[in-house]
């Protein structure tokens, strides 16, 4: 099934305030429509004073979590803004557009895309957001403060702000799409788990549920990070023999780095070539949904890191976790 698609501007320039959560629901149309991705452009307007030492993704660290909720209490996407930053590269295999944060005046932008329309998916129809299903739908923007965007603030003031547009059908769904809209049953599932400190913890526990199945995950490990916050530190490839099983079987067996830095290439394109602490992993290779693993009737779902390589200090890892989950 295709459908003519528009591009719909929903506000542009709803202010932020730092520290504080931001809650946008007025503005999102539920008339009918199936969304393919909502469309989130942040700007920064600095006015530098005695701020120095920029964080070139400074834009994406502002931004402590983003939750879409819908008025069935389903929770398709949350992830911090340096999660989408690694999820929208994986998705798109090159960086979502920013502009490097500087030390000086200036109006500074990065882009987000929640995205319904898996591009690894045969059928990308399968997971499009249906909002006849729903009365209203919640975007919720946790913001960070100038000390995400300058290591060394000073009298640095800055006045965020955030643009939304969704990319959704033309119109909503003539009797034929309906009946084929019925037959989806399932909704995105977006999450990260919270980061961990492999030397001490060399694994990580999964959702158990029966009504959820993944397509894949992320691993992104760093060091030099600030324990407990989520994707600091520099990018590293220390992680070595990867597995991830259930409490029946492997489905990945000790993946080495070696195996991880061809995936990134197969998986993301050229941009994988060059990049490093990404240890991307796709159970649903051959594009069908049928082809995600189950999550139903297992007592436990883990990965365990069995090697990390070299001595690096401060280590961490940060998991981002992708797949369907029934409509409620």
């Amino acid at each position: 099934m295709r459908f003519s698609e528009e591009t719909k501007s929903l506000v542009i320039g709803e202010p932020l305030t730092a520290g504080q959560l931001k809650p946008i629901r007025d503005i999102l149309p539920v008339t009918a429509e199936a969304w393919e991705r909502l469309r989130l452009v942040f700007q920064h307007d600095v006015t530098i004073g005695t701020g120095a030492t920029p964080v070139a993704l400074g834009g994406f660290h502002y931004l402590k979590n983003i939750i879409l909720k819908t008025s069935m209490a389903e929770y398709p996407f949350n992830l911090p803004g340096m999660g989408f930053y690694y999820l929208n590269l994986f998705l798109q295999g090159k960086k979502p557009f920013y502009d490097s944060i500087l030390a000086s005046d200036g109006k500074y932008q990065n882009t987000i895309d929640l995205p319904f329309n898996l591009d690894f998916l045969w059928y990308k129809d399968d997971l499009l957001l249906q909002t006849k299903d729903y009365s209203h739908l919640e975007l919720q923007i946790q913001c960070g403060s100038l000390s995400d965007l300058y290591d060394a603030p000073g009298t640095a003031t800055d006045t965020p702000t955030v643009d939304l547009t969704v990319v959704r059908s033309k119109n909503p769904f003539i009797k034929e799409q309906e009946e084929k809209a019925k037959k989806k049953r399932a909704m995105i599932y977006v999450k990260r788990q919270a980061p961990f400190n492999p030397s001490s913890q060399p694994y990580v526990l999964f959702e158990r549920a029966d009504d959820l199945a993944l397509f894949g995950f992320l691993m992104i490990a760093h060091e030099d990070s600030t324990p407990g916050v989520p994707f600091s530190g520099t990018p590293a490839d220390i992680l070595n023999k990867i597995t991830f099983k259930d409490n029946l079987m492997p489905f990945l067996e000790d993946g080495t780095i070696g195996h991880f830095k061809s995936e990134r290439q197969k998986l993301m394109g050229n941009s994988g070539a060059s990049l490093t602490g990404i240890y991307p992993y796709l159970f649903s290779q051959d594009g069908s949904i049928f082809s995600a693993y189950g999550c139903a009737k297992k007592s436990e779902i883990r990965i365990d890191i069995q090697e990390i390589i070299g001595s690096p200090t401060d280590p961490q890892v940060d998991v981002i976790v992708f797949g369907m989950r029934s409509l409620r």
